[in-house]
């Protein structure tokens, strides 16, 4: 391995490479699709030539594919998109995303986008519709479960845990208040109903939202803190959940959403585990 970490280099390579790179970046900023074939693996990922050009040292990290991924193999042919660079060995950083018969050909990308969505928070608000409807058919092309709800009706609590009911099919004894909404979610998220089983990721996206808050600010807050929640708890699971919410009003604004509190741990929990 030479210092750009490229396998089977040399010092020639490496600096066709070096001075290569200036125009690298600019033929392959963030964003731009590519082809190409494993030349290196290691245990942090494979190493990648794009078609056409040899100077390129493309690396796709283990920790931008699925948890259960196997590495693909010396040789095969891979396709992706360029997601960053790093100027200090001249490296383009790629995702893969139609990988051939690498396991979990179909996740990357459904991974990088909830990786987008999620970054900053589990519950993200939209005002422009087509903006909103751009991202529910981003979602669904990757497979997500997408459950859309209109709350422009929710003027009563009553009628959100009515629509949400017939929504997510809950069952009949779901008792339409906020404990049972939880506890409702809880399972929808476990896969016992309400979404596909196959599905990559379950998104609960609302239209027209601030209609809602307006007549029930408390539940329309807590509502949002509740999928925030769940979202949260998800990730640690290495599952996908996520709330959209559009909204007509362009200023609308939420108190934040699905905190925790500072917990003790399990083993001093009891406060008489806790004393001299």
């Amino acid at each position: 391995m030479s210092e750009f970490s490229w396998p089977a280099g040399d010092a020639e390579q490496a600096a066709r490479i070096r001075a290569a790179w200036p125009t690298v970046r600019h033929v392959f900023p963030v964003g731009t699709a590519f082809t190409g074939e494993v030349v290196g693996r290691r245990p942090f990922g494979v190493f990648l030539r794009f078609d056409h050009h040899p100077d390129v040292v493309g690396l796709a990290e283990i920790t931008t594919m699925p948890v259960d991924a196997i590495l693909p193999e010396l040789g095969e042919r891979v396709s992706g998109e360029v997601i960053d660079h790093a100027d200090h060995n001249h490296q383009v950083k790629a995702r893969l995303t139609e990988p051939g018969s690498w396991t979990g050909s179909a996740i990357p990308l459904a991974e990088g986008l909830y990786r987008e969505l999620a970054g900053n928070t589990f519950v993200t608000l939209y005002w422009r519709q087509e903006v909103f409807d751009r991202t529910v058919e981003r979602l669904r092309e990757q497979h997500f479960a997408v459950v859309e709800v209109d709350a422009s009706g929710w003027t009563t609590v009553d009628a959100m845990h009515q629509d949400l009911a017939v929504a997510l099919d809950f069952p009949d004894y779901y008792g339409h208040n906020l404990d049972a909404l939880n506890d409702c979610l809880r399972d929808v998220v476990a896969g016992e109903y309400g979404v596909p089983a196959d599905s990559v990721g379950f998104v609960l996206a609302f239209t027209h939202y601030d209609r809602f808050a307006r007549g029930c600010p408390r539940e329309a807050q807590i509502v949002l803190d509740i999928l925030a929640d769940h979202g949260r708890a998800a990730a640690v699971r290495r599952q996908r959940v996520l709330g959209l919410v559009q909204s007509d009003d362009p200023e609308i604004t939420f108190e934040p959403v699905g905190a925790t509190g500072v917990e003790w741990n399990p083993a001093e929990w009891l406060r008489s585990r806790r004393r001299p």
